[in-house]
């Protein structure tokens, strides 16, 4: 009987693997708070209260440390990823939205939409280094894997380049075209940002050579993500779909419907999935990469308007982990396990 029992429980436990991720931290810009998402099981482990009007996202590779603009209370807050507690809290510009780390992940460049500027913090003890005058409503920011070069796109048009050394201007176009997010390419050659009411996103060569690529996709395009490997690029917001790209050569490849709302996007840092917020219906949707199928949908906090790669990366080329869980037959064989042991157990107390 023992001998059995052993093997229905090794049978019952034999694990199927799942790729362990790190955890997504998204901002509920109308409930104050943060949801935390255990992204190996799509649970929210825990809702963290922080400014008003939560918005954009930064988070440390190793994901101890979550940076949260606070747009309606002009401050970032500070989470420490083990804990998932506010830690500290820095006044920052008049109403900053997106955010984004250094390459080496020592400052912090924050865009202050409401106060035309680039609050600059050091990232590791939270003291503002530099405020920087950036024009046209700043929203959202980039900088280059290299560290040479920030990106700024303005609400009201303008693409801002600073030296990231220096904090100096180089160029700051003046267009009038409003732009939304913007990001970096993973091998920095190509800058990406969005224009909602063009309906279009742009590509544009790092070092400032032609030509600069435009392409009409409809609707309302928002956020922009790309894949770690940089072979993907992913598109809220056109027509409520999630759009990928193939970047090389430049192909769309698909497109899904994700919600009313869809804003925030970001890769997990396994890169079969990708994760978007939906302001309206207050949830995350998680896709696969390959096909954009979606996975599951994860009920958050009030209208999770968040910016910025809001799923921490991971060390960089750590294999994925493998967690043990139960298959369907292995929950049946458990189930028939315990009755086993249970009948067993009795038999042996009525003899």
């Amino acid at each position: 009987m023992k001998k059995m029992l052993g093997t229905l429980f090794a049978i019952a436990l034999f694990p199927r693997a799942i790729l362990a991720e790190p955890f997504a931290f998204v901002t509920n810009f109308g409930s104050d708070d943060v949801s935390v998402i255990d992204t190996a099981t799509g649970t929210v482990l825990t809702t963290i209260a922080v400014g008003t009007s939560p918005t954009g996202v930064a988070i440390r590779a190793d994901g101890t440390r979550a940076f949260i603009s606070n747009t309606g209370s002009n401050s970032v807050s500070v989470i420490d990823g083990e804990a998932l507690a506010v830690i500290d809290t820095v006044a920052v510009g008049s109403a900053p939205i997106g955010m984004t780390l250094s390459p080496d992940e020592s400052r912090l460049y924050v865009a202050n939409n409401g106060s035309d500027s680039l609050t600059v913090l050091d990232a590791e003890v939270g003291v503002v280094i530099a405020t920087v005058d950036v024009p046209g409503a700043p929203i959202d920011v980039a900088a280059l894997p290299d560290g040479s070069r920030i990106y700024v796109a303005g609400e009201l048009g303008p693409l801002t380049t600073l030296d990231a050394a220096s904090l100096l201007i180089i160029e700051s176009t003046q267009s009038t075209q409003p732009k939304n997010s913007i990001v970096a390419s993973p091998d920095g050659s190509k800058i990406v940002f969005s224009s909602p009411t063009a309906g279009s996103i742009s590509f544009l060569n790092a070092d400032g050579s032609p030509p600069v690529i435009t392409l009409g996709i409809g609707g309302n395009p928002r956020n922009l993500a790309y894949s770690r490997d940089g072979s993907r690029l992913f598109v809220t917001g056109a027509n409520d779909d999630l759009i990928m790209y193939r970047t090389e050569p430049l192909m769309r490849l698909a497109d899904t419907e994700t919600g009313p709302f869809p804003v925030g996007v970001a890769v997990g840092s396994g890169g079969h999935a990708v994760y978007v917020t939906d302001l309206q219906d207050d949830r995350v949707t998680v896709l696969r990469t390959d096909d954009l199928s979606v996975l599951r949908q994860i009920p958050v906090g009030s209208s999770p308007q968040t910016y910025g790669a809001f799923v921490a990366a991971g060390p960089e080329g750590a294999p994925p982990a493998v967690i043990p869980t139960l298959g369907p037959w292995g929950l049946l064989l458990f189930a028939a396990l315990i009755a086993v042991a249970f009948g067993w157990t009795r038999r042996r107390g009525m003899s």
